[in-house]
């Protein structure tokens, strides 16, 4: 029976779905609400840089040079999974020959020993990054508040990172695929 190797892949610069990914609201005519949510294979500093490369799309989109970020915090979660434990029961045969020769051919016998193996419960944390925030488009600095996120900037970069998320994707999942046509390839082989 053939046995499949999924391959573990980073969250990343995507629409939400299945490893996660970016949603967005309006919530009035220059600020929006914005979520990135991604697994547990993603830096939270991605996730972060994510958030902010959606908010700098959402700046350019509407044709806005920059934002503030108004509210921001950290969205993760973290979650606990504890595999049940059991025991089980194997049984190893043993073959021992003879090669004395007998008028009938050489001769042996068949030992088993019978083995309890138990294996405890076995206890798992995971980490799945997320950020929230609250973001506000605009065209000049607010006054009396800092300088304003460049919209242009933080795209470039969060570009670069997606990049490098993407080629690393890629490797994985090569490298996933070849060691899941091995296996086929040798569940072939062994029928």
């Amino acid at each position: 029976m053939p046995v499949l190797a999924l391959a573990s892949c980073a969250t990343t610069y995507q629409p939400l779905g299945a490893t996660g990914g970016y949603e967005d609201y309006q919530t009035a005519g220059d600020k929006y609400e914005i979520y990135f949510h991604a697994n547990g294979y993603t830096a939270p500093r991605t996730v972060y840089q994510f958030f902010l490369m959606r908010a700098a799309e959402i700046a350019q989109q509407n044709n806005y040079p920059s934002f503030y970020v108004l509210q921001a915090e950290d969205w993760g979660s973290n979650e606990t999974v504890v595999t049940p434990g059991r025991v089980r029961r194997v049984e190893y045969v043993n073959v021992y020959r003879s090669y004395s020769r007998s008028r009938y051919g050489n001769t042996g016998f068949l030992d088993t020993d019978t083995v309890v193996v138990t294996e405890p419960p076995r206890v798992y944390h995971f980490y799945t990054p997320g950020f929230h925030g609250l973001i506000q488009l605009v065209k000049e600095p607010i006054k009396d508040k800092p300088a304003p996120f460049d919209a242009q900037k933080v795209y470039d970069d969060g570009m670069a990172m997606k990049d490098e998320i993407d080629s690393y994707n890629r490797q994985v999942a090569i490298a996933g695929g070849v060691a899941a046509g091995l296996v086929i390839l040798g569940s072939v082989f062994l029928y």
